[in-house]
């Protein structure tokens, strides 16, 4: 056996060593990672318009976008800077959409000044404008109330719009003494945001003002007073008067009688109502009922062509069964528990590798949290298309995301991020 020289053998293991460190890729700076993630251009798919190849490309579009957020959101405060520079240039709403995005990711508190200044000079491209009232929503700083209180009187809609719900999810609930003005005096757009957002952020203290509202000229603003006076107070309404001071008067009367009860209360009479519509003969107002139980509680809603089917008997038995039991385990817990619990068992349906049995899941996710881990049009066009590799990463990443942020998680004001 050939003895190799020890002075040989460590000019061996150097070389070798440097070779390895020279066939290493160098790390990404920064400055490229927001490069890279500037210069995407989410146009986005159609379903039914589409073709699997196109699919798969934005589906690997879509994931480049996520890695790219992960590796900006560790570089912490190193990013804030180039992010900025890249949301004041970008002129593309999605891209714009993802730098923003990745900009509240960072765990700001508060508006850097660059962006300031941009949201405060007219001159400011109006994609970019339009971008900044959600933006501020998910960095939630309450010192920006009055900044988004005079965005509501923007005349451009949208941005109206969105600067009243962004209100709703400032910290400390600093924007809702804002929102009870903008109910009272803002726009038309303005007033229905208001009357739409005191119900996502459960606002129980607005439901005289919300009941004054369903006098108000603008049928929207009537429309949203009177689905957050339903979320609010838990009344099951039926049969809605047509005419506005009909609605009016019917809610006045209603709230009159309870308006000195504890919420709890209203709730079990919720309850307790529904029930005995569900053994009632009326089958429309026993599906009316089991579909606001499920709404209310975050459950999957019952089959609307059963109960108008021959088996409606059968529907309606199941449905107080199934309302019997579930109030026998969780009457006694508060609403954020429920959606937690709704939430929990939506991730374990979308691990399923069956895609039309994991889809029901994936549809419970979009709507309860709104997609902070992705694109919703994105999750949905690919899940039944793609292969099971793709799927499970995707069920991987709300697992994941679920299990670190579930205690802190509250829908309240999340809606619209």
């Amino acid at each position: 056996m050939t003895r190799v020289p020890l002075a040989a053998a460590c000019m061996l293991v150097a070389a070798l060593a440097s070779g390895a460190r020279a066939s290493a890729p160098a790390p990404v700076g920064t400055e490229e990672l927001v490069r890279q993630l500037a210069a995407l251009d989410r146009i986005g798919v159609h379903l039914d318009r589409t073709s699997l190849a196109e699919l798969q490309r934005d589906s690997r579009e879509s994931r480049l976008a996520y890695e790219l957020r992960e590796k900006l959101r560790a570089r912490g405060g190193a990013a804030l800077e180039p992010l900025c520079r890249a949301a004041v240039a970008c002129k593309r709403p999605k891209t714009l959409h993802l730098i923003l995005d990745v900009l509240a990711d960072l765990g700001q508190k508060t508006l850097p000044s660059s962006l300031l200044a941009a949201l405060k000079d007219p001159s400011t491209d109006l994609v970019l404008r339009r971008q900044y009232p959600r933006f501020l929503g998910r960095l939630g700083d309450p010192a920006q109330a009055a900044l988004l209180e005079a965005l509501t009187r923007e005349t451009d809609p949208h941005v109206a719009r969105e600067s009243v719900f962004a209100l709703g999810a400032l910290r400390e609930r600093a924007g809702v003494p804002v929102l009870y003005r903008v109910l009272a005096n803002g726009s038309d757009i303005a007033r229905g945001a208001a009357a739409e957002t005191m119900g996502e952020i459960d606002e129980f203290g607005a439901v005289d003002a919300l009941i004054a509202r369903l006098l108000d000229k603008d049928p929207y603003v009537t429309t949203f007073a009177q689905t957050s006076l339903t979320e609010l107070t838990y009344r099951c309404v039926i049969n809605r008067p047509l005419q506005v001071k009909e609605q009016h008067a019917d809610w006045s009367d209603w709230w009159g009688k309870r308006k000195l009860r504890k919420r709890a209360e209203l709730l079990d009479e919720c309850f307790q109502e529904s029930l005995a519509a569900l053994a009632g003969p009326d089958s429309r107002r026993a599906f009316l009922h089991a579909a606001w139980l499920a709404e209310l509680t975050f459950q999957a809603p019952p089959s609307e062509a059963l109960f108008g089917s021959p088996l409606v008997a059968v529907a309606q038995q199941m449905e107080a069964n199934r309302w019997s039991e579930w109030l026998k385990t969780h009457a006694g817990r508060d609403r954020l528990e429920w959606f937690r619990e709704a939430v929990d068992q939506a991730i374990q349906t979308v691990q399923t590798p069956d895609a039309p049995v994991a889809w029901p899941g994936l549809s419970v996710l979009s709507e309860l949290i709104a997609h902070p881990v992705g694109d919703a049009y994105l999750f949905k066009a690919v899940w039944v298309r793609e292969p099971l590799t793709e799927r499970q990463r995707l069920a991987r990443v709300y697992k994941e995301w679920w299990a670190a942020n579930r205690s802190a998680f509250t829908p309240l004001g999340r809606k619209y991020w």
